[in-house]
């Protein structure tokens, strides 16, 4: 299997186990992980124009912040419309895409928002919003997380649940956007993810179609989509799986 992150593809030996209730044989022993809850949060929504510079802007997070980077969400212009029009909350910032981030930290650090503040700003990354409370924190994390409840209540779409490596990203979008709109021109692609491990979701709406009769361009359009998928060395199924 392409070294990815997230890969649900094939067997998963775990699940066999579980599913089998104890035919295929017996877990005797298993290690649990355990994290201190965070005693600090700082949240930031970022404009990018470019995907690459997002990469740029995980890659130096990353750099600057190691484990205390929890979350890198990509969000296109198009689903953050969606989902502030759903909301009722503005977009933070203007820009073609966006980042969610976040930040914690295991310890009382009262220095973590002016090093976020000063580590953006020095990379010119100056298109961005810092929380100031809990209830901005919450708006953000809505505006993200409202995309799926947004997508349901316009309508019905063609979705694709993938992954591949984070420096194909890019390409993958660039490629497979113009294609699909070549052979659907009014197509409206929704795209966001887990930039963090290359996951992402990618959902085509057609405008005129928002019932159940858009499922007769499915397969067509998953035929297409996953072309693209594979020859950047993704795969179909990043999060849920298969079947």
């Amino acid at each position: 299997l392409p070294p990815l992150h997230k890969n649900t593809t094939g067997y998963d030996l775990r699940h066999l186990f579980i599913g089998s209730e104890g035919t295929l044989g017996i877990i005797t022993g298993a290690s649990l992980k355990l994290f201190a809850q965070p005693q600090t949060t700082e949240t930031s929504w970022v404009g990018v124009a470019t995907i690459s510079q997002a990469v740029a802007l995980l890659t130096l997070m990353q750099a600057e912040f190691a484990e205390r980077l929890c979350s890198f969400e990509l969000v296109s212009r198009f689903a953050l419309d969606l989902s502030a029009d759903f909301s009722k909350i503005a977009g933070p910032v203007d820009a073609p895409w966006h980042v969610l981030l976040e930040l914690t930290d295991s310890t009382d650090n009262t220095m973590l928002k002016d090093q976020l503040t000063e580590c953006l700003l020095d990379a010119g990354f100056e298109n961005a919003v810092l929380a100031e409370s809990d209830q901005q924190r919450e708006q953000l994390w809505a505006l993200r997380e409202n995309i799926s409840d947004a997508q349901r209540h316009l309508g019905s779409s063609i979705k694709h649940d993938i992954a591949m490596p984070i420096c194909q990203v890019e390409t993958f979008i660039a490629t497979c956007s113009p294609m699909l709109q070549a052979a659907y021109p009014q197509a409206k692609i929704v795209v966001f993810g887990h930039l963090g491990d290359g996951s992402l979701h990618y959902n085509v709406f057609v405008p005129e179609v928002l019932d159940q009769r858009i499922y007769q361009f499915e397969a067509d359009m998953n035929a297409l989509v996953y072309e693209q998928v594979f020859a950047v060395g993704g795969t179909v199924a990043a999060e849920h799986g298969i079947g």
